[in-house]
């Protein structure tokens, strides 16, 4: 689940003449070489076009636009999961504006059998720093 991210105060005040989107690449959903700059981020811009709200995108790294969020330097970003700790400084859509099904990858050849996120405490897991994926993942993580 995706939503768009925008930090509580927003919750309260007339938006400003000009919304700011830090936010970072995730092809192909949200690309800075692409017309619009992916089909994630067009939907966006475009929500905010029919609105009457204009936007700006800034492409900075993932950890940097949520952070930047967070910090007041953006006023929206788009296209994060919610978790607990990110609903404590930012304002979620009610609705995910996209889904995505998350996979696990292994070097070809190799065979790991699991069953269950449980299971594959035996083995390293590689992540994406500042990423969050789930809370029952989450918490193996801890």
């Amino acid at each position: 689940m995706l939503a768009l991210a925008m930090p509580w105060p927003w919750a309260h005040a007339a938006p400003p003449e000009t919304v700011r989107l830090g936010i970072g690449e995730y092809p192909p959903f949200k690309v800075e070489a692409e017309p619009g700059g992916g089909p994630l981020t067009e939907i966006v811009v475009e929500a905010f076009k029919a609105a009457g709200v204009r936007s700006s995108v800034e492409w900075v790294p993932n950890n940097r636009a949520i952070a930047g969020v967070m910090s007041g330097r953006y006023d929206g970003s788009f296209g994060w999961a919610r978790s607990a700790e990110r609903e404590e400084s930012l304002l979620f859509s009610s609705r995910p504006i996209h889904s995505y099904r998350m996979v696990f990858v292994q070097r070809a050849g190799e065979s790991r059998d699991w069953a269950s996120l449980s299971d594959l405490g035996q083995w390293r897991v590689g992540v994406t720093r500042g990423n969050f994926y789930s809370q029952p993942f989450a918490d193996l993580q801890a």
